[in-house]
């Protein structure tokens, strides 16, 4: 068993299940909203209680999902290589950031941009602009795979949010 794994699904899960029931406080319905305020809050809570059982699960049934590579010690030349790396920690090191943090950075920044353009250009224009930009840093270069991809994203968005939930989204206060 990974206990760890089960301690932290189980927090995970009771706080699900306490946003979950105070977003039962929140009005059923509004008057520019046919979801209400409840719906988006029980919807996350609800898959954070779902992830937290898978981890609940996999920690109870000791099943190791990994997130990365690690280096293994019995690997022929691992002891002059752990001397190497020593000499190398004793040296003072200059914070780097790597392509994975540079990329999260521009993802952070992107969606703040989205959050200050939205109400001034609308939901289209500036989700069309924002998707491009969040596809163009994920690594997609290619102009016409960038634009039908904001286009598809844009769009079944649109298709969810104001045809399926018929819910009022952002209009245009600049033009």
């Amino acid at each position: 068993m990974n206990r760890t794994n089960v301690i932290a699904g189980v927090i995970c899960f009771c706080i699900g299940a306490l946003v979950y029931w105070y977003a039962g406080s929140v009005p059923a319905f509004t008057a520019t909203d046919n979801l209400g305020g409840r719906f988006f809050p029980r919807l996350v809570a609800s898959m954070l209680m779902l992830a937290s059982a898978g981890l609940i699960i996999t920690g109870l049934m000791n099943i190791e999902i990994s997130g990365g590579t690690a280096r293994k010690s019995s690997a022929p030349g691992a002891q002059s290589m752990a001397g190497e790396e020593a000499a190398r920690d004793e040296q003072p090191r200059t914070p780097r950031i790597g392509a994975g943090e540079a990329r999260l950075i521009g993802f952070i920044l992107v969606m703040v941009i989205y959050t200050l353009i939205l109400p001034l250009l609308g939901y289209i224009p500036a989700s069309l602009l924002t998707f491009a930009a969040l596809i163009w840093i994920a690594g997609e270069h290619r102009p016409t795979r960038v634009g039908l991809g904001s286009l598809f994203i844009t769009g079944l968005l649109y298709l969810l949010f104001a045809v399926i939930f018929n819910m009022n989204l952002p209009e245009a206060s600049l033009f």
